[in-house]
């Protein structure tokens, strides 16, 4: 399938939000974990977490848009 992504793809991509285009971070690991295995972001505010689950696509240029619910980041 030409759509699925692999984790040796993830890491070193930038994650951007698919609503804003705001940059979040860039995945620096992914770890395993028993609902959806989880982004390991690098970024401006230190480290953050995103569950791959909510990855949408990646784009022409190789960054990943991920569709977050509100107030993910926040917590």
């Amino acid at each position: 399938d030409p759509e699925t992504l692999f984790v040796h793809d993830l890491i070193g991509s930038t994650v951007v939000d698919a609503h804003s285009g705001a940059e979040l971070g860039v995945v620096e690991s992914v770890e395993a974990n028993p609902a959806s295995d989880l982004l390991v972001l690098a970024g401006t505010d230190g480290q953050g977490l995103i569950p791959a689950r909510f990855v949408v696509d990646r784009d022409d240029q190789g960054r990943l848009r991920v569709d977050l619910p509100e107030g993910l980041l926040d917590l």
